[in-house]
Formats: C-alpha cells, sequence, structure tokens
C-alpha cells in the first residue's frame, strides 16, 4: 500500500488507465467498423491521456541533475500552493452558489433573470 501514497505513483496509474481506455475505445470503434463510441468521449480520453503522459514527462526530468532542482521547486510550490487553492474554489462554489440560489427564486417563466443581468449570458 505504501505505493499508493506517493501522488506521483497515482498519476502513473491514472495515466495507465486513461490510455488504456483511450486505446481501447478507439480499437473497439475500429473492429466494429461502427461509432459505437462517440468520436467526441474518445477525443476527451486521448486529450487527458495527452495531458498525463506530459505530467510523467515533467517528473522524468528529475533524471537530468541541472533540471532536479527546477522540478522539486515547481512541484514543492504546487504542493504548498493547495491549502490556498482550497480556499478559492470554496470561495468560487459559495458565489456560484448564491447565483442559482438567487435565480431559483425567479417564478417559472418569469422575466427576471439575475444571472443574465450580472454576467451577460
Amino acid at each position: 500500500m505504501e505505493y499508493f501514497e506517493s501522488y506521483w505513483n497515482l498519476i502513473d496509474i491514472g495515466s495507465l488507465i486513461i490510455n488504456f481506455f483511450y486505446i481501447g475505445s478507439f480499437a473497439v470503434n475500429f473492429v466494429r467498423a461502427q461509432e459505437f463510441f462517440p468520436l467526441e468521449v474518445i477525443r476527451i480520453f486521448g486529450g487527458f491521456a495527452a495531458f498525463t503522459m506530459w505530467i510523467k514527462i515533467f517528473y522524468w526530468m528529475r533524471l537530468f541533475p541541472e533540471l532536479a532542482y527546477y522540478v522539486k521547486l515547481i512541484s514543492q510550490t504546487i504542493l504548498d500552493s493547495m491549502s490556498f487553492s482550497l480556499l478559492v474554489l470554496i470561495i468560487l462554489i459559495s458565489f456560484a452558489n448564491f447565483f442559482y440560489i438567487i435565480n431559483r427564486n425567479n417564478e417559472e417563466g418569469g422575466e427576471v433573470n439575475y444571472v443574465t443581468e450580472v454576467t451577460g449570458y
């Protein structure tokens, strides 16, 4: 279970799973000669697979002594800013909840839409 304590190992496992689903869904569509999995889903898997592979390449840059310090510095900075990022996420969710509740206060089919007035959408 110690293997799963490192977040880099979790990224490795996640990358393997995403790449497996990407290649598997592409292969199923190819073998069946029809669109069993929508092309949009395959592209989403492909995008996340490529992103996780780039993260792994960033991690493997530690093998070069000139870059190891900077990779550790960047990864430690990201880890240290997680509590602040969580606070920002909670603040954004609270504002979204506010607008959701205000907008639900309207009568069905009402003319006033608070979110549209504020955001323009």
